[in-house]
């Protein structure tokens, strides 16, 4: 298997040429071990030590809440030329199965693991970096990879010395359109589903291909652009570092967050349309306007946080999705405010005339022959009365930008206020949990942003 066919973690760590030199929190000497991601696509640790194996984890009471980062074992490879680095290793059972004899007795331990990381001995410059991903839906996409495997056969009959030598050379090849090419920043980035045999267990497999070696911080960014531009939450699994001849330098693979799986049950919904012509298809130009925007005004909107929040409200039951949908909008609101300080007022008086009219509601609050507490909560009320409702303030963001919305959009934006208070919809109300993008309209038509749905 190719070092750039598929995350490297299970061929390069499982096939036997590792052992534990730090057992860290685990119980040791180990003898055998595998390490695999379960359906959640996180890292479980299955090891075989002796059945008088020991452990210096600390124990802590049950329900403790603490970062265990820094409990890590050490793996290294037979030769010394690599050594790999478990973190957050958290042992969840153990089965002690004792003989007579010590030898064939053992300790079976099960553990999770955060993330591993590895450095080999290729001591190359780092030309090229990959991200695995899981979870890029299948598109009609604009450009191909071409795969072709060249196998050659040799066969020498020898007698007592040379003889005669067969060779035979096949090839098989393969075109597949199944990746896009954009740049960011400089970097030439290329996004393609995988079709390695390697990752079978993963749903629906891609990477990401950095031409040089951007940091952490950058392609973390590229990967939350990119995810809300394909309307798909792509879930990341780890990365790789290569030279120039595409040998392996480094690789980190992590314990993936899949919105506890939910991201592979979300329908693929981009918030614009990808292509000119059909429903799914990826045009190279747009999506590349698409993503370097998102990325250029990133700090501006918080835009971490914002795709954070989105995703976590398309997964949530439709019963409090509108809060977390209505919190998503109101930090945009929020955020495009604040860059236009100019244009908008949050409050609803002028700071003098504000100063008159609470300094007279004070004093004749105080006046009043009520209880102290009372007096103190009806203070505090009156200090938030001159904000301005975030009904009016969305008003008057929507009509800067141009947008309009209908009464059902309206009454979908009300709606948040109710779920947050544990008001229920009444049967036969549930259309207005359905919200922000016109997928309620039979057909999905592509409408022009500021056209309300009707």
């Amino acid at each position: 298997m190719c070092d750039w066919d598929w995350e490297p973690f299970d061929w390069f760590i499982n096939a036997g040429k590792f052992t534990f030199s730090d057992p860290g929190p685990l119980h040791g000497p180990i003898h055998k071990f595998t390490i695999k991601r379960d359906a959640d696509l996180k890292f479980i640790l299955e090891t075989i030590s002796g059945q008088d194996a020991i452990s210096n984890a600390i124990s802590y009471p049950p329900g403790t809440v603490r970062s265990n980062v820094a409990d890590v074992a050490t793996l290294s490879d037979i030769w010394g030329g690599t050594t790999v680095t478990l973190s957050g290793v958290q042992p969840l059972k153990q089965a002690r199965n004792l003989n007579i004899d010590p030898l064939l007795g053992e300790l079976n331990e099960q553990s999770s693991i955060y993330a591993m990381s590895g450095v080999t001995s290729n001591k190359g410059e780092p030309k090229y970096i990959i991200d695995w991903l899981a979870n890029v839906r299948h598109f009609i996409w604009p450009d191909t990879t071409d795969d072709e495997i060249v196998t050659t056969r040799v066969l020498t009959i020898k007698n007592g010395g040379d003889g005669p030598i067969f060779t035979h050379s096949s090839k098989e090849s393969s075109v597949s359109r199944n990746c896009v090419k954009f740049t960011v920043d400089g970097y030439e980035i290329y996004l393609s589903t995988s079709t390695s045999q390697s990752e079978k267990e993963i749903n629906n497999p891609a990477f990401l291909l950095y031409i040089g070696s951007p940091t952490e911080e950058f392609r973390e960014r590229i990967r939350t652009c990119l995810s809300f531009s394909l309307g798909s939450y792509i879930v990341h699994l780890g990365h790789s570092t290569f030279c120039k001849d595409f040998g392996l330098i480094s690789f980190e693979a992590i314990s993936a967050y899949a919105l506890d799986g939910r991201a592979f049950e979300i329908a693929t919904a981009p918030p614009a349309p990808l292509g000119t012509k059909y429903e799914g298809e990826i045009d190279r130009a747009i999506l590349s306007r698409m993503v370097n925007s998102f990325y250029h005004h990133y700090d501006a909107l918080n835009f971490l946080y914002l795709n954070w929040a989105f995703w976590h409200a398309v997964c949530a039951t439709p019963h409090i999705a509108p809060v977390h949908f209505g919190a998503a909008l109101e930090a945009l609101q929020r955020v495009y405010v604040k860059n236009n300080p100019t244009n908008y007022q949050t409050a609803l008086l002028e700071r003098g005339d504000w100063r008159t009219l609470q300094c007279s509601a004070e004093a004749a609050i105080a006046s009043m022959q009520i209880a102290d507490g009372t007096k103190q909560v009806l203070i505090n009320k009156i200090s938030g009365l001159n904000r301005k409702p975030q009904s009016v303030l969305l008003d008057e963001v929507l009509s800067a930008i141009g947008l309009n919305l209908s009464e059902m959009e309206k009454t979908a934006w009300k709606r948040r206020n109710e779920a947050g208070h544990g008001i229920h919809a009444k049967p036969g109300e549930h259309v207005r949990l359905i919200i922000y993008y016109d997928y309620y309209t039979i057909n999905r038509p592509v409408r022009k942003l500021f056209d309300p749905i009707p």
